[in-house]
């Protein structure tokens, strides 16, 4: 079974709204909502899959909430 590759969209909260790019050639993830038209782009490794990068989304929401 594949991963997941949609998201559910924290600012919005529409369901599977937010898709992962992997841009393995610039070790960046870039993750944008269809709906509401947030974004984010983080450092990925060879290692990262996409829900890492949505991951790091929520951790960056949650600290610019505190």
């Amino acid at each position: 079974m594949p991963l997941e590759t949609q998201f559910n969209c924290p600012f919005c909260n529409h369901e599977r709204v937010c898709e992962v790019k992997m841009d393995r050639e610039r070790n960046v993830g870039f993750i944008s909502c269809r709906v509401c038209l947030e974004d984010f782009q983080t450092n990925i490794n060879y290692l990262s899959e996409p829900i890492d990068v949505y991951s790091d989304w929520i951790d960056a929401c949650e600290q610019a909430n505190n």
